[in-house]
């Protein structure tokens, strides 16, 4: 799956307010309502939730794999810190950030990669994490979509060194958005 060029143009169009989008909205809004300092949004694609981390008072790190999605990025959200990276090597020091956030890429990618993402994500938060994936008892390719086996997500939150703290249900059966803290 590729976010260039002609992709990367048409986005948001393609993509406008969808149930899904409002609740997944709705799900960080509830997640970060106590939240400060940094996030990190990554992938930040086109920006779609830049004003609701800036209406929460929020300083914004954007951050992806795609120059042309951030660049649709910057005409919404000139004033943002943009920087290219990416979610399996995060250009960015230990506990940098105090919320990282990772919506919809986890359940595109393998479950090997998911893992690594989640430990990345953990290394670079120092408060919580919110991420979007699909969990079930075992590992389910569709389309281009993963769901990722159980038994390798709780591992993967155990090597990050998080917990789940809190879910909401984006769209059934099992496509959720996941806050997680970091353990003592």
């Amino acid at each position: 799956m590729t976010y260039f060029g002609e992709k990367a143009r048409v986005y948001d169009a393609k993509n406008a307010e969808t149930d899904k989008r409002a609740r997944e909205a709705a799900a960080l809004r509830e997640f970060l309502v106590n939240a400060s300092g940094t996030i990190l949004d990554i992938p930040v694609g086109t920006g779609h939730f830049i004003p609701l981390y800036e209406a929460l008072g929020l300083n914004v790190i954007g951050m992806d794999v795609s120059s042309e999605m951030m660049n649709q990025a910057r005409v919404k959200a000139p004033e943002t810190n943009f920087v290219y990276g990416d979610i399996l090597q995060i250009p960015l020091p230990d506990l940098s950030v105090e919320v990282a956030v990772c919506i919809r890429l986890l359940s595109l990618i393998d479950t090997d990669e998911m893992a690594s993402a989640i430990k990345e994500l953990g290394r670079v938060a120092s408060h919580f994490v919110i991420f979007s994936m699909k969990v079930d008892k075992q590992k389910v390719i569709k389309n281009r979509s993963i769901t990722h086996p159980e038994v390798s997500f709780h591992d993967a939150l155990y090597n990050a060194n998080l917990q789940i703290d809190d879910v909401r249900m984006i769209r059934k059966p099992n496509f959720l958005i996941y806050k997680a803290v970091k353990c003592s």
